[in-house]
């Protein structure tokens, strides 16, 4: 076990943490590390001080298991085998994505040719294939052997530490990285935003688009995570505070990952050809929670009948609006809510 001085350098803790902290071992004091939160100084000399606190920090977390998954003798008959440090999950991402895709100087991944969904998938099923992370024994050497700059990406995220608290496992943090990535293709620009027949901003063809072409990417700027009690967690992608105020905004705009239970949401203020599918409207809705069954009928016939595009998850690293028809030019594109979603908002009163 790390000595005192080794586990407790002052970079990375904030103020009070080795007074609460100070007795606990083990998991518990893994567990009361990431509830308190990771401070790391500012210094442009990782090499010999972030580098070497953040090496000893997961070189220590790579003995236990992930925050709240179950102890290798737990009644439940789980076990984790080789237990890896998730903390450098972000890290192993951000490498794979640097070393594995060119990109352009906003940031837009580079894909030859027509943008396609096969194209895409192929793209992040790769992608996310080679972020699987290394055994136990591996994870540590290459921990010990990582340059500075890619420990700090770990830490380019100061809410990182807290969605620790409740991720799973290293693929759950994989799949949440790749989202918060915000990887678009470069050149997919199919559609423009403009005001809406419906309701505010829409979405419009700038062309004629064919059934099963991609649309847009649904971008992430809000990372939502189910609570094991109940509800949802919040958190900005870029690491920003998130108020209360601002929570119930992008309450509006979140997109459930399929198969997960993380869903994203984007900025209705931010957007681009390439990444509005979050500006995607309803062509119909509902604008009371109480609504009657004969009311929840004829939205549903209305949704379905305008209905042009359904978003699709993309190695659960990714979200994307489909096509489901061929859209002709300047034709407004539309997704099917549901009348359960009409209801949850007009409850929250974001009607």
């Amino acid at each position: 076990m790390p000595t005192d001085e080794q586990f407790w350098p002052n970079p990375v803790l904030k103020p009070g943490v080795r007074e609460r902290c100070g007795n606990m071992q083990g998991p518990e004091l893994i567990r009361e590390l990431l509830r308190s939160g990771l401070n790391i100084a500012e210094t442009d000399d990782y090499d010999s001080v972030v580098s070497t606190n953040l090496k000893d920090l997961v070189e220590y977390s790579t003995r236990y298991p992930f925050p709240n998954a179950p102890m290798a003798d737990s009644s439940d008959g789980l076990k984790i085998h080789d237990p890896t440090p998730v903390l450098m999950v972000a890290a192993f991402v951000k490498n794979t994505i640097n070393t594995k895709t060119k990109k352009t100087k906003t940031g837009n991944i580079i894909l030859n040719g027509t943008v396609t969904f096969d194209k895409i998938g192929s793209l992040f099923t790769h992608l996310a294939t080679d972020s699987v992370y290394p055994d136990k024994d591996t994870a540590h050497k290459m921990v010990l052997q990582t340059p500075g700059s890619l420990l700090k990406a770990v830490y380019e995220n100061p809410h990182m530490t807290d969605i620790l608290r409740i991720v799973s496992s290293s693929i759950e943090m994989t799949k949440i990285s790749f989202l918060m990535q915000n990887l678009v293709p470069d050149g997919l620009s199919k559609v423009r935003v403009g005001a809406s027949i419906v309701h505010g901003n829409g979405v419009f063809a700038e062309h004629q688009i064919n059934a099963g072409d991609v649309i847009t990417m649904y971008p992430c700027d809000i990372i939502a995570l189910d609570n094991p009690g109940g509800g949802m967690r919040l958190y900005r992608a870029d690491g920003k505070d998130l108020t209360r105020t601002e929570a119930n905004v992008y309450i509006a705009y979140l997109c459930k990952v399929q198969g997960t239970r993380i869903a994203i949401a984007g900025d209705p203020d931010k957007y681009c050809p390439a990444a509005c599918a979050h500006i995607i409207n309803d062509g119909a809705y509902i604008d009371k929670a109480d609504f009657t069954l004969d009311e929840a009928v004829q939205y549903t016939e209305k949704s379905c009948n305008t209905q042009n595009c359904h978003f699709v998850s993309v190695a659960d690293c990714a979200m994307v609006a489909i096509a489901t028809k061929v859209i002709q030019k300047d034709e407004e594109v539309f997704a099917g809510y549901g009348a359960e979603f009409w209801g949850h908002i007009a409850k929250r009163g974001n009607l």
